[in-house]
């Protein structure tokens, strides 16, 4: 397992044993860092799933089709 990754912008990350012994960063400081961007992430991610899966709904369409369907079903339980 490399202990050294690239980005796609070609940034260089170092395991975190690596960075503490290189750049003298304390291990919770880069767990929090590392969460930070994680939670970054996920919360884009999150965001773009959303739009992809929420359509917005005109209002005014919504509401008639409601009030058609109750006349449907109001008509099938009255007997002619």
């Amino acid at each position: 397992m490399s202990r050294l990754s690239r980005d796609r912008q070609g940034a260089v990350y170092a395991s975190p044993r690596i960075s503490l012994l290189v750049l003298g960063y304390p291990i919770d400081e880069l767990l929090q860092d590392a969460v930070a961007a994680l939670s970054g992430d996920l919360v884009e991610t999150l965001d773009r799933r959303h739009d992809d899966l929420v359509k917005p709904v005109d209002g005014e369409a919504f509401f008639e089709m409601l009030r058609q369907r109750e006349e449907e079903l109001s008509s099938q339980r009255t007997p002619s």
